[in-house]
């Protein structure tokens, strides 16, 4: 199969979140590598929460039980207005599941009992998908995205550009953003 690249800029940051808007799924591997049980945006797999099956569609990409979650990674300015942070202020490494304040306008973000395991993000953490989610934002007054492990079932999480290519190929993910390139088949 051919496939197409062009470097990222911020007209395909555009286009890449408007992709999102239309429930395309796009998966990142980019940056330094990432270690414990979450993705935190470099090797990512993300996609709308406005769609109420994305989390589905995610999860049979995945070949993963219908019941798993995805996590919203929501702009750290915008998180208390849709989570219940508490006391804390910021959740930047998914570490704990709050109740969510308006679970019907990010359906694919919460779990069955109303809550989500959120991660915050900032620029500063991670300039791209804070960009993306920016424009996700922008189009949709919706300041986050889903967010799951780049991973296939049984499989660790994505290491290698050879590794992400392969997963795309073998899957249904629309775009894949390799380091500085956006990839899609031909």
């Amino acid at each position: 199969m051919n496939l197409y690249y062009q470097k990222i800029t911020d007209e395909l940051i555009n286009f890449i979140a408007n992709c999102l808007v239309e429930n395309k799924i796009v998966a990142i591997c980019r940056g330094k590598s990432e270690s414990g049980p979450r993705a935190l945006g470099n090797r990512s797999l993300l996609a709308s929460p406005i769609n109420k099956e994305m989390k589905e569609i995610v999860n049979i990409l995945k070949s993963r039980e219908e019941f798993r979650p995805v996590s919203p990674i929501c702009m750290l300015e915008h998180a208390s207005k849709w989570f219940d942070l508490g006391t804390a202020k910021e959740s930047p490494f998914m570490n704990f599941s709050v109740p969510c304040i308006n679970p019907d306008l990010i359906p694919s973000a919460v779990h069955i009992d109303g809550s989500s395991r959120v991660q915050t993000i900032t620029e500063d953490e991670n300039e791209f998908v804070y960009k993306l989610i920016e424009k996700f934002y922008n189009l949709t007054e919706i300041p986050m995205l889903i967010n799951t492990s780049f991973n296939l079932q049984g499989q660790p999480i994505i290491e290698t550009p050879s590794e992400a290519i392969t997963a795309f190929l073998e899957t249904n993910i629309d775009y894949l953003i390799l380091e500085n390139y956006l990839i899609t088949r031909k």
